[in-house]
């Protein structure tokens, strides 16, 4: 573990002096790389800048017009760089503030070594793991942004939680972002003969837990009222314990062939 430490450098930020120096000495005799120390919020930006440390481990009280808590969020966002919290105090209020800074730990003071190197080793990996989950969700993000089809995504009630642009063009955005849309409300699909309104698939979809197809010459109504011939599937969405966690809708406009065919069976 020690060897691994060294590919962890860190920056340490306090207004003490003398504490700045003794945690790099501690941090450096644990293993770690120190980059450099800052005294104050503006300091361990501009160090940040230069050093582009991995781990950053800071005092929540520090002077100037940036305390830790706003410096942290400053080097999360703009150099990626998680924070370890160190305090004199355990206020709540400013605990749950701290906690809103993404990939971080917590040390009240006085705090051991075994402390101090837990918090940073479980931040740095923390970070590298959530690293790479956000990627996977930006890359996933971008297909599904991308995809020719229009796709829905609800949660198992039949709520819209997403939509790509696709399904945005081919059926209409959502009026109000803050109002819960139910998929009945604008994926209407209907029966080109008779105008019917076709059952809502989801109930299938959460009993048979695989994938129901659309109806034959299924027409979609879109908001305009405008009618568009469709196919399409709902699909369950699985958590990693086999518990549906949601429903996607996959629709795309038909062929050519099957379109000549349903604009044969309008009644004029």
């Amino acid at each position: 573990m020690s060897q691994n430490r060294k590919t962890i450098s860190v920056l340490v930020v306090d207004d003490d002096p003398v504490l700045v120096h003794l945690i790099e000495l501690r941090l450096q005799k644990m293993g770690y790389s120190v980059l450099g120390t800052a005294l104050n919020g503006e300091e361990a930006i501009q160090k940040a800048a230069n050093l582009k440390p991995r781990v950053a481990v800071m005092d929540i009280r520090l002077p100037g017009k940036m305390d830790g808590i706003d410096t942290a969020n400053f080097l999360m966002e703009k150099f990626s760089v998680p924070v370890v919290y160190l305090t004199g105090d355990s206020d709540p209020d400013t605990f749950k503030r701290a906690m809103l800074t993404e990939d971080c730990e917590y040390l009240t003071k006085p705090f051991t070594d075994n402390d101090l190197h837990r918090a940073v080793d479980l931040t740095f990996y923390k970070h590298q793991v959530n690293h790479k989950i956000r990627k996977n969700h930006e890359f996933f993000l971008q297909i599904f942004s991308g995809m020719y089809e229009a796709l829905v995504v609800t949660d198992t009630e039949g709520i819209i939680v997403s939509m790509n642009p696709a399904a945005e063009a081919m059926i209409g955005t959502l009026n109000d972002q803050s109002r819960k849309y139910h998929n009945r409300e604008l994926i209407v699909i209907v029966n080109p003969t008779d105008g019917r309104v076709m059952e809502n698939p989801i109930d299938n979809v959460m009993r048979l837990r695989h994938s129901v197809s659309f109806p034959k010459d299924a027409v979609l109504v879109k908001k305009d009222q405008t009618k568009m011939p469709v196919d399409g599937n709902v699909s369950p969405i699985f958590d990693n314990n086999a518990n549906i966690i949601g429903l996607c809708f996959t629709i795309f406009p038909v062929t050519r062939n099957s379109y000549l065919r349903y604009l044969g069976s309008m009644k004029y």
